[in-house]
């Protein structure tokens, strides 16, 4: 009678303690601030940034959760992702177990039967791996040769090792797992200290509630043997740990994955070659020539095999193939060679040149009808002698002018004269050139190049530049 009345007490006590222990495991099974999904300042339903209350951080010192994306994320509607989540275990999580027991040692089994019964505890977490287990157990054993039944109920605490990650798994959702316990438990009104060994598998079968077959060896689990032993086997709960959420990231106008708020290219998908250094932009290199657009002088044309090494991003174009390319040559579709003493002409057709003691002019110099006046289309040969001349230091020039036998030799001879004083003149104020380095002379029709009836005797007409010794 005793007996029964301290079980009746024993059960009422279990009964009270349980609301409690569901209570304690609901409430730390929350994830920690640090995991609560943040909410959207965008949104209609956040509150204004004046008016919204700073949230009190509670104070844990287990492992901080930490969210690790489950599933890429998939495009749900216009400018709306869902990604699903997953979150690591809290600190302490539910655990429990249904069982059916039987006596191990001799006596005990001679005098009950089989039974069954269940635990109730909590796992208390001290690494992802490592925990404190503890909870209360409550065990019913039918009577046999004679004896009525018993029931004994205790209390355990003690390590347990969790094995999911190392057999299932980085990402897994299930467990498994060893303890040892500690135990003091009571039955018939007598009390004596104990221990026990129990292992479970545990597979997910929704999110946060894992099941599977466990089992456990108890010694001292009843007073009537002092080697009294139990084994129980049965159905291993646990609840909490990895649960997973969806969360939904709005706001990404171009599609691409990224939230407007962290895109700098929120108009423009990043495409299969992000920038590297611009989060959700494309390469900027709309030609595909390797030379990114803020650099590129020809953005929107590829610069090719032969890049133009002026220009970059640009391709050579050399229309009148001198080597020198178009966008430097100043006559692009006449050739020419460098021109670095005068940059107008730089690959411009020849027009004066130095061969031998002469400075050589391509195109002649063109004089008004019976006058000393220099046409206009004869300055860029004038302005070639300059230059040349430049090049020479200090070596004198003779300017000599010539005639054809037209007209009297008194008239040539004054006429060349004049024309050779009219370039030399026209070097020094308009070609840079010290006068000290000129000198004139004329020889009217005396030394034609070209002679005969047959032939254009117009070439005599000309002018032509010898180099003298430097002073």
């Amino acid at each position: 009678m005793r007996g029964c009345t301290l079980a009746r007490l024993h059960i009422l006590w279990l009964a009270a303690m349980l609301p409690a222990t569901l209570a304690f495991a609901d409430g730390d099974k929350q994830p920690a601030d640090d995991d609560a999904p943040s909410v959207d300042p965008a949104s209609e339903d956040a509150p204004p940034p004046e008016t919204a209350k700073p949230k009190k951080k509670k104070k844990k010192h287990h492992k901080k959760a930490v969210d690790t994306v489950e599933a890429a994320p998939v495009e749900a509607e216009a400018h709306e992702t869902i990604a699903e989540h997953e979150q690591a275990p809290p600190r302490v999580m539910f655990a429990g177990e249904l069982l059916g027991a039987t006596p191990v040692d001799g006596g005990n089994r001679k005098l009950f039967g089989a039974g069954g019964g269940a635990s109730l505890g909590a796992d208390v977490f001290l690494t992802p791996i490592v925990g404190i287990h503890g909870g209360a157990m409550l065990v019913y054993l039918g009577k046999d040769a004679g004896m009525s039944s018993t029931t004994w109920i205790a209390g355990h605490l003690g390590p347990r090792i969790h094995f999911g990650e190392p057999v299932f798994g980085e990402a897994t959702h299930n467990d498994a797992w060893v303890d040892a316990h500690v135990t003091y438990g009571s039955s018939g009104g007598i009390r004596r200290p104990g221990f026990d060994l129990g292992a479970a598998v545990e597979w997910e079968v929704s999110p946060g509630l894992r099941l599977g077959p466990m089992l456990r060896y108890e010694f001292g689990s009843d007073p009537r043997a002092s080697n009294a032993q139990l084994f129980t086997i049965g159905l291993a709960v646990g609840y909490g740990g990895r649960g997973r959420s969806s969360i939904t990231i709005k706001g990404d106008t171009d599609g691409d994955g990224i939230s407007d708020l962290e895109d700098n290219c929120p108009d423009e998908p990043a495409g299969p070659n992000p920038d590297p250094m611009r989060e959700g932009c494309p390469t900027s290199d709309h030609d595909g020539d390797g030379v990114l657009d803020a650099e590129d002088l020809c953005p929107n044309e590829a610069a090719g095999k032969h890049q133009d090494p002026s220009r970059a991003g640009c391709p050579f174009t050399d229309s009148d193939g001198d080597k020198i390319a178009d966008a430097d040559d100043k006559c692009p579709t006449q050739a020419g060679p460098p021109n670095p003493f005068d940059p107008a002409r730089h690959g411009c057709p020849e027009l004066a040149r130095v061969e031998g003691n002469k400075i050589e002019i391509l195109q002649q110099i063109f004089f008004q009808t019976d006058s000393a006046t220099i046409k206009e289309e004869s300055v860029p040969v004038l302005e070639a002698v300059a230059v040349i001349m430049k090049t020479l230091a200090d070596a004198r020039i003779r300017v000599e002018g010539h005639t054809d036998d037209k007209g009297t030799d008194e008239y040539n001879l004054d006429l060349s004269k004049r024309r050779a004083r009219s370039v030399a003149q026209w070097l020094v104020v308009n070609g840079g050139i010290n006068a000290n380095r000129l000198e004139t002379e004329g020889y009217g029709k005396s030394r034609p190049i070209v002679s005969g009836t047959a032939v254009d005797t117009g070439q005599n007409r000309r002018v032509e530049f010898v180099i003298l010794d430097s002073k």
